[in-house]
């Protein structure tokens, strides 16, 4: 007779002590039949102690349920059955998943740990041991022994040369002449009149002034202050942008010398894309 491999749920029976364990096993190559007691013992760790104080025969291997692949109907069948007699002393089980609580196969959100868990877990420290340990941590950081095994710090060149490193990803002649074929004729700087109005329209009605939230929305400077004041203020505006780039330090490209207060662009469109970069 030729059996299915199938995953199954199982109870595994202490014929001295009656104690019993409920598990299941999906990643079986053998039938259950051929498999449970035989390839497989359990995944108990009371159970495999078990058996080495009394002995393989002392124990029953039972398949109570055969599942089908890609169904958890096994591995919830077994969580149903702990459910029903973990109260019973004998049941080796500590824990289940509720299927009430959490539909998450193997997840362990919203079981409580047993008290056998709970006494395996670390007591807080005291704040002697912690005073001891910061003590401690603060002696080793001074030991000259201690520091003499850090890593030493870079040269002073070090961060500039990862910094050349790293600007720019190489690229090919023919790369770089293909850029260039397709810019020809091409005028580059600041918007035309045409794109900068088309900006203009797409962000007019979206602009808020932040901390007056009982100021109407979608209104534009000249609406909010009227035209004398909206004047007043976007100067305003332009000389603090001026003074903040009057302080900024300028940035020099590497390769052909120019020089430039804009780092963002330089380095988002010069850098990578000098003529003189090789």
């Amino acid at each position: 007779m030729i059996f299915e491999v199938l995953p199954y749920t199982y109870i595994v029976t202490n014929n001295i002590t009656g104690e019993y364990y409920y598990g299941s096993r999906y990643r079986n190559k053998e039938p259950a039949i051929k498999d449970l007691g035989i390839k497989y013992k359990t995944s108990s760790k009371e159970i495999k102690k078990q058996i080495k104080e009394f002995g393989l025969e002392s124990f029953t291997f039972t398949v109570l349920f055969e599942g089908i692949h890609d169904v958890d109907s096994y591995y919830w069948y077994e969580q149903l059955l702990i459910r029903e007699h973990i109260k019973d002393p004998k049941c080796l089980n500590q824990q289940y998943l509720d299927p009430d609580i959490n539909s998450k196969k193997w997840s362990m959100a919203g079981v409580a740990h047993s008290a056998a868990t709970k006494a395996k877990q670390s007591k807080p420290k005291s704040e002697e041991h912690r005073k001891k340990l910061k003590e401690s941590n603060q002696a080793k950081a001074q030991d000259p022994n201690y520091i003499a095994k850090l890593r030493k710090p870079k040269i002073a060149s070090h961060g500039a040369n990862v910094s050349a490193a790293l600007k720019g990803v190489p690229k090919t002649k023919e790369h770089c002449k293909s850029m260039s074929d397709v810019r020809k004729g091409k005028k580059t700087g600041p918007c035309t009149d045409s794109r900068r109005s088309a900006i203009q329209e797409s962000l007019r009605g979206k602009r808020t002034l932040e901390g007056k939230p009982t100021d109407p929305l979608g209104k534009t400077y000249e609406e909010l202050h009227g035209v004398e004041k909206a004047l007043e203020l976007k100067k305003l505006r332009s000389a603090h942008m001026r003074k903040i780039r009057a302080t900024d330090t300028e940035i020099t490209c590497p390769h052909c010398g120019q020089i430039s207060k804009s780092k963002a662009n330089m380095k988002r469109w010069h850098f990578n894309n000098c003529k003189k970069r090789k």
